[in-house]
């Protein structure tokens, strides 16, 4: 029985969760599907911003949605995005320095000011730090209705010394010049909390997390694409049935590239045949150990494809992916994975701890243990049946919590509700009922 029977007879005798299981975090807020219709033609405007043209993928099809219904959205961005990612928002260029330059970022702030003064938005949102930072301090200083800074992860949590000082005091900043802040994970709402960056009450995590969901098409497992991934299987030189850990990302030391090759030593000293399959490039800005590099390029037991703009067929070509990250905003890859029915090993770190349910949906290891990622991709080889189950689990979960029109939905009632709220409350009227209409619940039910 191929790979892809295994998975298909495994959800055919799945008892799937119910209507009433279906059900999302207790840290979470999702609109009523009888609210969502109260964002139909706001006629507001909206400016999002972001540092590099790269971030404006963050908000594919929200965009285009807040259009729809009636927004007028301008997108702001060092580079220029195509015209496809900009789903017809109108693009400002605003240059922004990546490394800290105090009198270009002075540069940056007043161009921000000027636009903002000449569109006068009714919200601004503004991610990844840079632009965080200066676009939520243009937007305080213009006193902008709403203003919004959505939190994409922390850089401080793998820093020391005065450099986490430093991107401490840009967090806290950005915060405190918004009315609200989005979180794109629970546990990164617990770490904002937990380090004073803001109060809680401050901080929001629409539907179950992730900026924009994981669309299923791509990644989920076909007739075709397993056809295909076994002719990259043959192409790459690895027979169907030797055992593929993968690991899709930027090769950085943040990601855990490095403890992960050195478990993948102790894995082939028990699994001789097994093959580690990198997908991604590496980077200078956070590079892993020469030892590391020099240990990629001369292991045979270890291919490295560098960047991949089609993800789909080397998810259908591993057994299992593991991303032993040090830190991240909300772990976007493992919910691709799962959505290929592939189980997962992550880390019991920020914002991969809500992609994995651990023993449910995949395996969660504590940062940096080298010898606890290797006993779990052993005994993940060891034991295909549990493979298929938490690949199943995750498929089901993957495609219930983190359907990308959910997502785009609960932003949509959160802009139109809040500023609902700053509105009202200049009113007298008590902006907290608005909270009645957002659902909380579990979401490990229904599983097996």
């Amino acid at each position: 029985m191929s790979r892809l029977e295994k998975r298909d007879s495994a959800v055919a005798t799945e008892e799937k969760p119910s209507s009433t299981a279906l059900q999302h975090s207790d840290n979470s807020i999702t609109p009523k599907a009888s609210e969502v219709s109260k964002t139909s033609k706001a006629n507001h405007r909206i400016l999002f911003a972001v540092t590099a043209e790269s971030g404006v993928s963050f908000l594919e099809r929200q965009l285009s949605y807040l259009q729809e219904q009636g927004y007028e959205v301008f997108v702001m961005s060092d580079g220029a995005p195509s015209s496809q990612t900009l789903e017809g928002a109108t693009h400002v260029k605003l240059t922004i320095e990546r490394e800290i330059s105090l009198s270009k970022d002075i540069v940056s702030l007043w161009n921000a000011i000027q636009f903002i003064r000449r569109i006068k938005p009714d919200i601004v949102n503004a991610g990844t730090p840079k632009a965080g930072l200066l676009v939520s301090i243009a937007a305080w200083l213009c006193r902008v209705p709403v203003r919004i800074y959505t939190c994409h992860g922390l850089r401080f949590e793998t820093l020391k010394g005065w450099k986490r000082t430093l991107m401490v005091t840009t967090e806290r900043l950005s915060a405190a010049c918004a009315h609200k802040v989005i979180a794109v994970s629970p546990s990164l709402k617990d770490v904002l909390h937990r380090d004073r960056i803001c109060a809680l009450e401050k901080v929001e995590v629409l539907h179950n997390g992730s900026c924009k969901g994981v669309k299923a098409e791509p990644f989920i497992l076909t007739d075709e694409r397993q056809k295909q991934s076994e002719a990259l299987r043959q192409s790459l030189g690895i027979a169907q049935d030797t055992p593929v850990i993968g690991f899709i990302g930027r090769l950085t030391k943040d990601k855990g590239v490095d403890i992960l090759v050195e478990a993948f030593h102790l894995v082939k000293k028990v699994i001789p045949h097994a093959v580690l399959l990198l997908v991604g490039e590496k980077e200078q800005g956070d590079p892993i150990s020469a030892n590391t590099v020099e240990t990629i390029e001369n292991d045979d037991s270890i291919i490295h494809v560098g960047f991949q703009r089609e993800l789909g067929v080397f998810y259908a070509a591993i057994d299992c992916l593991v991303l032993p990250s040090y830190r991240e905003g909300f772990a976007n890859v493992l919910i691709e994975a799962a959505v290929a029915g592939k189980p997962t090993i992550a880390t019991r770190a920020t914002g991969m701890m809500d992609s994995v349910i651990d023993g449910i949906t995949g395996l969660l290891i504590e940062p940096g243990d080298t010898h606890e990622l290797a006993e779990r991709m052993i005994w993940l080889i060891k034991h295909p049946e549990e493979c298929v189950r938490l690949g199943v689990n995750g498929h089901i979960r993957a495609l219930r919590d983190f359907d990308p029109e959910d997502v785009v939905e609960a932003h949509a009632y959160f802009y139109h509700s809040l500023h609902k709220q700053r509105v009202s409350r200049g009113k007298g009227t008590a902006h907290h009922n608005e909270q009645a209409s957002y659902t909380n619940s579990s979401r490990e039910e229904g599983f097996h």
